[in-house]
């Protein structure tokens, strides 16, 4: 069994390149679908298989190619086959020990204290150089981080905030900039992935109290319902505490021990979701009922984080998780995601730029580093087409890496 590979595909890699395809096509393939427990056709396939060969660092999943939708036909088993998939990025850090461990069964692990509370302050003060906007509401509305902190719930007619930090390039020196650049952070989180990592996103989320009275159904289109996420292929979630969140009233994040990838137990009757999607194979995704976690899931697996501004929380947030309600105090959170592929659905318009040396070595930045900007939004252009899967793109890789 062999790809059908076009001539485009032999410019984009050439000779050495298709040759290897060639070679090792059948066999990854084979072992593929053993992990995913399920058929996956020739051109998600390839496409797959070529990023994984030649460009992880580029986001060349074209618009028809449905992440979610392959992630449920493999019974939630396609992170683990896009570990071998991607194993030989496979980085030096990835040796287990108990902390890997541990994560790798609870899919979460926290960090205390692990920036101190001035330089928090310093971050604050940095996201007011930023626009945010509501959750899920692509009104066009933009929000300043002091009317945010300054005006009531009524005034600005939600309680729920967040920014992409896409607005004002992050320079390398800034606050949120060391975060980035935080040779210990990135080490963890590529251990936590058992992988090379790329920093593929980022966002500032902002919840302010609210009497319940106020906005009573804003809840149900937001993250404070139970659901998982599904943007990459493999990735870990990293969220900064930006203030003291000292109890539940100050609406902590909660998560289901164990409920990440295979092991994730998900509704499938349209009764037991808040709000739902389906897709075309007939699988249902939403915000899914306390009800129904409640009589699926052990109680004590469901871990409610409080922490003080400047702990870490790590997660494989493709387990059940939710925010929840802010009723003693504002919430303030900046989650970093790290994949270990940029093969996803953010697209470079939301991610955010941060400032890179002329010669960079930070490899996991090429998704976000301004000097490959062009190259990613190029990239992009080129693989967005719907008439047809990587192999058949217009552009060519090979040539976009040389402009």
């Amino acid at each position: 069994m062999q790809p059908k590979l076009n001539s485009e595909i032999y410019k984009q890699i050439g000779k050495y390149g298709v040759e290897k395809i060639y070679s090792i096509y059948a066999e990854s393939k084979s072992n593929f679908e053993d992990i995913i427990q399920a058929d996956i056709n020739d051109e998600e396939f390839t496409a797959l298989l070529l990023n994984a060969q030649f460009s992880p660092q580029f986001n060349t999943k074209t618009t028809d190619f449905n992440l979610k939708d392959l992630f449920f036909r493999s019974n939630f088993r396609l992170p683990k086959a896009a570990s071998y998939l991607y194993s030989a990025n496979l980085s030096s850090l990835s040796d287990s020990h108990g902390d890997i461990d541990e994560y790798e069964d609870k899919g979460w692990m926290i960090k205390r204290r692990y920036y101190k509370k001035d330089f928090v302050e310093s971050v604050k003060q940095q996201l007011c150089d930023f626009n945010y906007s509501v959750p899920r509401l692509n009104n066009g509305v933009k929000y300043h981080r002091n009317d945010i902190l300054n005006k009531t719930v009524s005034e600005l007619e939600s309680s729920t905030f967040s920014s992409n930090l896409t607005d004002v390039l992050i320079k390398k020196n800034s606050p949120i900039g060391k975060i980035i650049y935080d040779e210990n952070l990135i080490n963890t989180v590529s251990k936590l992935c058992g992988n090379q990592v790329f920093l593929v996103g980022a966002a500032s989320l902002y919840a302010k109290d609210k009497p319940e009275d106020i906005l009573p159904e804003e809840w149900k289109n937001t993250a404070h319902a139970w659901h998982f996420d599904y943007s990459h292929l493999k990735f870990v979630k990293v969220f900064i505490f930006l203030s003291d969140v000292l109890d539940e009233g100050y609406g902590p994040h909660s998560f289901i021990e164990s409920s990440h990838e295979e092991n994730l137990l998900y509704p499938q009757n349209v009764q037991d979701f808040l709000i739902y999607k389906t897709y075309a194979r007939g699988y249902i995704e939403g915000r899914v009922k306390d009800e129904w976690v409640n009589d699926h899931y052990d109680k004590n697996k469901i871990k409610t984080f409080l922490g003080s501004a400047g702990d870490i929380l790590f997660e494989n947030t493709t387990g059940l998780h939710k925010a929840g309600y802010c009723r003693a105090g504002d919430r303030e959170i900046l989650q970093l995601l790290f994949a270990i592929s940029n093969f996803g659905d953010l697209k470079p318009d939301r991610q955010f730029q941060v400032e890179s040396d002329e010669i960079d070595t930070h490899f996991y930045l090429e998704p976000v580093n301004n000097k490959s900007r062009k190259k990613q939004m190029k990239i992009v252009e080129s693989f967005s087409t719907k008439n047809g899967p990587l192999l058949y793109a217009k552009k060519t890789i090979k040539s976009l890496l040389h402009k």
